[in-house]
């Protein structure tokens, strides 16, 4: 997930948009993104989806051997 998490950072970060602001909107906690984005918490699947979501962005699971989506 270091992939997805280093894009959501940089798209929070570029959002030019309070953390507060995206959590709401995202329906993310707060304290949960800010932790996120000061590297002191990973995220979770639900928040990483909603975070992906509110950004336009999508995702998808890796086989066992990660080199192709399912």
């Amino acid at each position: 997930m270091n992939d997805l998490a280093g894009t959501l950072r940089t798209r929070v970060r570029s959002s030019r948009l309070s953390e507060n602001q995206i959590a709401k909107e995202s329906g993310v906690n707060q304290s949960s993104l800010n932790l996120f984005m000061n590297g002191h918490r990973d995220l979770r699947l639900k928040t990483a989806t909603r975070l992906s979501d509110y950004f336009g962005l999508c995702f998808c699971p890796m086989d066992s051997d990660n080199s192709s989506p399912k």
